[in-house]
């Protein structure tokens, strides 16, 4: 027989999608049913007819050499050039309404949504990216002799059991709380403050709860590294992320710098990165672009860091 708790979470996850392509396909048939038209400035012009043109003398008859045609070609300016550029009446600017495609529009709007998901992503990714390489280097694996070892895990089994035991308080208290009697006081109303008050407290409970779990899952899992698969444990990989840390925050520290000197004011104080770019590409143009793709890659990275580690929990994640 098939497992209803799998089976319910892969409807649940089925519905979820569905529910996220329905909004993102309203979404986007809105935007650009109300959106799509862009808005040309132009220099209009009121200009001779035809028939004054040809009367005025203004007639050219050219012979392209080999189907080609060139400006040389033309007569210079005579009389008639004159007595019609003296006709023509300037209008002013005007604007053009053009209605763009649908591949010109959806990508001019994810490049415009994804501005702000850089800007969001990408400065979390700036400081979580090296911090998280060095800490793995100062949390790395640490002998312990028999004491420490029997020690940390006694801690651990205690704190296995402390959860244990409030999960299963949780559990109870919330059974009670579904099987209690409702009366039009207690009711989860809402425009009842006390039932919000509650269903809020109990929040923060389960919240707190999930993250003493958390927590206990990564002591454990260090735990093993430290026991059982000691033997498949490199130790040369602390030593590694300290040497990417330490170079992710120099490059960290250059991406801000170059925000705050060369981005954000107007006139710029200093070009910084553009002139170590183009230095590099003036003797050994291979170095100019690897330090571009170098700076370019590392905040991808930092992006895709600080979605991991912030997320969205608004339909995007």
């Amino acid at each position: 027989t098939p497992n209803p708790v799998r089976k319910s979470k892969i409807a649940q996850a089925c519905c979820n999608q569905i529910f996220v392509l329905i909004i993102v396909g309203l979404l986007f048939s809105l935007t650009y049913l109300f959106l799509s038209n862009t808005n040309i400035p132009v220099e209009a012009y009121n200009g001779a007819k035809a028939s004054q043109v040809i009367a005025g003398g203004v007639v050219y008859t050219t012979s392209p050499q080999d189907g080609s045609f060139t400006t040389s070609q033309l007569a210079d300016i005579g009389s008639g050039d004159e007595l019609l550029y003296t006709q023509i009446q300037d209008l002013g600017q005007e604007t053009m309404v053009l209605q763009v495609d649908v591949a010109t529009f959806y990508g001019g709007l994810m490049a415009w949504l994804g501005w702000f998901l850089l800007a969001i992503f990408g400065g979390i990714g700036m400081a979580a990216l090296p911090l998280d390489l060095i800490l793995k280097f100062t949390q790395r694996p640490k002998h312990m002799d028999a004491v420490e070892f029997a020690e940390c895990r006694m801690s651990i089994q205690q704190r296995v059991n402390e959860l244990v035991d409030i999960g299963e308080q949780l559990k109870m208290e919330r059974e009670e709380k579904k099987n209690a009697p409702t009366t039009n006081n207690s009711s989860g109303g809402l425009f009842n403050r006390k039932a919000r008050q509650e269903r809020h407290q109990d929040q923060q409970v389960l919240k707190a709860f999930k993250q003493a779990v958390f927590l206990l899952e990564q002591d454990v899992d260090d735990f093993q590294a430290y026991s059982s698969d000691a033997d498949a444990y490199n130790p040369l990989i602390p030593y590694i992320a300290i040497v990417f840390g330490v170079c992710a925050l120099v490059i960290s520290i250059m991406w801000i710098l170059q925000i705050v000197i060369y981005v954000i004011p107007d006139p710029p104080f200093h070009p910084l990165l553009n002139d170590y770019f183009a230095w590099f590409d003036g003797w050994f143009p291979l170095f100019g672009t690897l330090s571009v793709a170098i700076f370019v890659v590392y905040l991808l990275l930092c992006a895709i860091k600080g979605c991991f580690k912030f997320g969205l929990r608004f339909m995007l994640v």
